[in-house]
Formats: structure tokens, sequence, C-alpha cells
């Protein structure tokens, strides 16, 4: 096996590994909340150490921000595919959108919000904005009704 080779198995096992790590912590949040999750039964779980988890992620708030990205995205995609023809329908549809989400995946949905970052670091802009672009989306109907 030549060095390229080595290298696409690390890559490859290295990526099965961080997606596995974001599975485990996302099951754990959803479950049982994001006070329940720990580094190391996350580390455990995936069969690694806490050094690896650190590795992949800088800390254990980055596998936290991650899943929390990945929840606002799902929350964005299923408020976007409200239908935008009527804006009473759509604000009525995007109300029960969030609620619907909510109902599913409260714990991971409470996460965004009850995460505070270590050492008081301010909480990723990116996050902010994506949270800000999926409330966003009532703005459109309420303009139109204005």
């Amino acid at each position: 096996m030549n060095n390229v080779q080595e290298e696409s198995l690390r890559d490859q096992k290295k990526v099965r590994r961080r997606l596995l790590i974001l599975e485990i912590a996302r099951t754990i949040i959803s479950s049982k909340g994001l006070r329940s999750l720990k580094v190391r039964d996350v580390a455990e779980a995936a069969g690694c150490s806490v050094g690896s988890v650190y590795n992949e992620f800088g800390d254990f708030d980055g596998v936290i921000l991650t899943v929390n990205r990945e929840t606002v995205q799902a929350l964005t995609s299923r408020l976007s595919g409200v239908p935008a023809e009527d804006p009473v329908g759509q604000l009525y549809g995007l109300a029960e959108a969030y609620l619907e989400f909510f109902a599913e995946h409260a714990n991971l949905l409470r996460s965004l919000f009850e995460h505070r970052m270590e050492d008081d670091r301010p909480y990723p802009d990116d996050i902010l904005q994506m949270v800000m672009d999926a409330f966003a989306l009532m703005h459109p109907p309420l303009v139109r009704l204005g």
C-alpha cells in the first residue's frame, strides 16, 4: 500500500469517527438532554479516546455546536417547506411546522438555548445568523399582511 492509499484510509476512518461522535452526541442530547452529554461517555461509545474527540472538534463545545448547527439546518429546512401562497396560511403553517419540530426534537432545540460556551466565549456568529434566518421566514408573510 502506498502513502496516498494509507492517507486515504486514515481520512476515511477520521470521517467515520467524526460522524459517529456526532451521531452519539445527537442521540444523547435528543434522548436525555444537553446536561447528560459528557465527553467521556461520547468517546467511550465511539470507541476512541477523549483526546480524539478534542482533536476532531477542537473542544467539547465544537461537538455541541456542530449538533446545534445540524438542528438549526433541519428546522430551517422544515420551515422553508411551508407553502407561501396565502400569508395567513403560511404563518399558521410556520407555527405548526415549528411546533411539530419541537415535539419531535425538543431536547435538540433546547440545546440551542441551554448551551453556554466554555470560559464565557461568545456564541459563534454563524449559528446566531442561522437562527435569525430561520425566524426571518416569518417576515415575508407578515409584510404581505401589512
